[in-house]
């Protein structure tokens, strides 16, 4: 399979289940299948709090609280973020405007959280164009909504 074409995938029903040689991640993609993905090890990182996170809150509360219990997940893994950073959004070499990222971690991966019934083309439009705007690659947005977590992850 060759994983330079991947950038997005949703959390099924997949089970995990391990063999010596490669371990099954929740979203059904192997860590062999996921090595060559830009900025993998922080999305990965970020993907497993938010995994455990919505098992143990489940859907039903504001986006913030989402966030914050996340964030909490990555302090103990010791992963290096900031909420509700402010980015610089430039145009033509100008600085035209600020964004308001709800999560950058490690300075690679914008997250954007969501607590909604369900991801619309417009939650998507909307990271995209942050990343466009701040010059990052990779962007994770979260629905924390469903009875599943939902995540897109996008690269640039």
């Amino acid at each position: 399979m060759n994983t330079d074409n991947i950038t997005s995938w949703a959390f099924g029903n997949t089970e995990k289940y391990r063999t010596r040689k490669q371990k099954t991640l929740e979203h059904g993609n192997t860590r062999k299948d996921t090595e060559g993905l830009l900025h993998w090890e922080v999305s990965g990182s970020i993907l497993e709090a938010a995994v455990k996170v919505h098992k143990t809150l489940g859907r039903g509360f504001l986006e913030k609280v989402y966030a914050k219990a996340v964030a909490h997940e990555l302090r103990k893994q010791g992963v290096r973020f900031e909420l509700e950073k402010r980015l610089k959004v430039v145009y033509d070499q100008e600085v035209v405007g600020e964004y308001v990222a709800d999560m950058d971690v490690e300075g690679k991966v914008l997250v954007e959280f969501k607590a909604c019934e369900k991801l619309r083309v417009e939650h998507e439009a909307q990271l995209l164009n942050y990343l466009k705007a701040t010059g990052r690659r990779v962007g994770l947005l979260l629905n924390f909504g469903g009875s599943k977590l939902e995540s897109l992850r996008r690269v640039l």
